[in-house]
């Protein structure tokens, strides 16, 4: 058996690239269409990968059945890395906002798509001068 989880590093830094705040928070659940895109992956040979990170401003606890963020404000692709056989980054600097973050996504297309997680997170107020990092690290193991 495979066990697959997630983890989402948020940094803020200020236009002077002075860390402002930092944040881990650990995926508490894959979402229906994530497990769906994954047996795609195995059975079906599809091409898209989840390079493509969003954030938002909707609060709403992640739930199995939610397919999109709850107020999507941003999204874009990221940096793929292989760090090991097992685990892999993406990550997505967001710049030019003005806004109140508390949830991001991982997902396979530029809009809608297949989302593979999101959570939620305490308010991340950003100034359009500020840069948010958002860093996912997917780790596959045994369970």
């Amino acid at each position: 058996m495979v066990r697959l989880r997630s983890k989402v590093e948020i940094e803020l830094y200020d236009k002077e690239q002075n860390l402002i705040t930092r944040r881990e928070e650990e995926g508490k659940l894959i979402v229906d269409t994530g497990f769906r895109w994954m047996q795609k992956q195995l059975g079906e040979h599809v091409t898209t990968s989840m390079y493509y990170s969003a954030i938002g401003t909707d609060n709403t606890a992640p739930a199995a059945g939610q397919t999109a963020l709850g107020a999507e404000t941003a999204r874009g692709s990221g940096v793929f890395t292989s760090i090991s056989t097992t685990e892999f980054q993406n990550e997505k600097s967001f710049t030019g906002l003005s806004a109140t973050i508390v949830e991001a996504g991982l997902f396979n297309a530029t809009s809608e798509g297949a989302m593979l997680d999101r959570v939620t997170f305490g308010a991340i107020t950003l100034a359009s001068s500020d840069e948010l990092v958002i860093r996912w690290r997917i780790t596959l193991s045994e369970a």
